[in-house]
């Protein structure tokens, strides 16, 4: 699900039970891997704070986890370089939300 998406919910009201409309925005998920070396994890999370904050993107953070909204025809390519390079350094892992169809 991504931000604005219009959904269906269980009868009680507690479960997504179906996407009923997508609203264009779609989600970049980031876990970086666990690290003894405490200050370069957070130095490398601090880049890519600022890279969101400077393209103008709302985030949300649970310790090493970020989901990041991405906006209909927003291409940050600033900030997908650096997510690349820390995939590629292997210090992370990423996923595009939207990748499989919805499941209830």
């Amino acid at each position: 699900m991504a931000l604005h998406d219009r959904v269906r919910l269980s009868d009680d009201g507690r479960w997504v039970t179906g996407l009923v409309e997508p609203s264009g925005h779609h989600v970049l998920r980031m876990l970086w891997t666990p690290t003894a070396d405490h200050t370069q994890l957070a130095h490398r999370i601090a880049r890519v704070k600022t890279e969101i904050a400077t393209a103008g993107l709302l985030s949300e953070w649970r310790g090493r986890h970020v989901a990041i909204d991405l906006p209909p025809a927003v291409q940050p390519q600033p900030l997908l370089a650096l997510m690349a390079q820390e995939v590629d350094a292997g210090r992370a892992s990423w996923e595009w939300a939207d990748a499989e169809p919805f499941a209830g």
